[in-house]
């Protein structure tokens, strides 16, 4: 994950996530895997969202 702030990274999943992103499309366009995303996401705080991208990890 680049220099990227938790903030910021959770603004942007949140704006593509109310836009209608499916959370794969979303790490694809941050350059990250759905591991990467899940663990900042967990890192930040938010394991609501982590949650999504563990769940999608999972199915795909």
């Amino acid at each position: 994950m680049s220099a990227r702030r938790p903030h910021i990274l959770i603004e942007d999943v949140t704006f593509m996530l109310a836009t209608g992103e499916h959370p794969w499309r979303i790490a694809q366009r941050l350059d990250m895997t759905l591991a990467a995303m899940s663990r900042a996401l967990r890192r930040a705080g938010r394991h609501d969202l982590a949650r999504l991208f563990e769940r999608i990890g999972v199915t795909a």
